[in-house]
């Protein structure tokens, strides 16, 4: 059985900003290119970069295909 994709590696709080970063992207940025909706989109962000709230799966599989060129 393989381990939850929120708890593979690779993809920690400071992991996850390094990778927004390298897109040149604001954390308002991001949270837009997710999809994410809102006024409070951006804070989301910045809550899952400082590790205060777990980032979904589903959000760091949308930041790899970013990643990769693939929106």
């Amino acid at each position: 059985m393989t381990a939850p994709l929120n708890n593979a590696p690779g993809m920690t709080p400071e992991d996850f900003k390094q990778r927004r970063q390298r897109l040149g992207l604001s954390q308002a940025g991001l949270a837009n290119e997710l999809g994410l909706k809102g006024k409070n989109a951006g804070r989301t962000v910045r809550r899952w970069e400082l590790g205060e709230v777990e980032i979904p799966g589903p959000i760091r599989l949308a930041l790899l295909a970013l990643e990769a060129g693939l929106s």
